[in-house]
């Protein structure tokens, strides 16, 4: 009898967290990347769609993923993805004048991501893209308070025409 007890209570206790968690778009993004698999390409334009209102190019494949989401949502994700070409509407969001502060903010927040990866498989060539070289550019700040709590989101995109690879860089405080 007790033994049924605690199996009921820990399927109610388990189902609770899941409804909970589910309105949660970044305790999710933290439950799915914590089993070390890489998202799937569809997933990520949803969640920058979602999150950012940009409407990602579909023809993309997912080259590397890192990720040092905690379990509170916060910290940096980094995808790199193939991408042969971008089509006009999201070109118009892009700027394509070199720019130090968007450098700086985007090394920081791609070292960031492979300081303590939680997905490990870091291919051996990998390196951050080299920013000497031409480029397209978009950064977004988003700063609200709400009940003496402070949310900080940033969002890089870079797009290396000739590489043909598109990189996000995503920071959550």
């Amino acid at each position: 009898m007790k033994k049924k007890f605690v199996a009921v209570l820990l399927a109610v206790a388990t189902t609770i967290c899941i409804i909970a968690l589910s309105g949660c778009s970044s305790c999710l993004e933290f439950l799915f990347t914590f089993g070390r698999r890489p998202p799937k390409v569809s997933d990520i334009r949803e969640s920058i769609y979602e999150n950012w209102g940009i409407e990602l190019p579909e023809n993309m494949t997912l080259i590397y993923f890192a990720n040092t989401l905690g379990p509170r949502g916060d910290g940096c994700v980094y995808y790199e993805l193939a991408c042969e070409q971008i089509d006009d509407d999201f070109a118009l969001l892009l700027s394509d004048e070199k720019n130090e502060e968007f450098e700086k903010k985007f090394k920081g927040f791609a070292n960031g991501s492979l300081g303590d990866s939680s997905y490990t498989n870091t291919p051996k060539d990998f390196s951050i893209p080299d920013l000497s070289q031409n480029y397209f550019w978009l950064m977004l700040n988003v700063y609200t308070s709400n009940n003496n709590e402070t949310l900080n989101k940033s969002l890089c995109v870079l797009y290396l025409p000739e590489q043909q690879k598109l990189c996000i860089a995503k920071y959550k405080l």
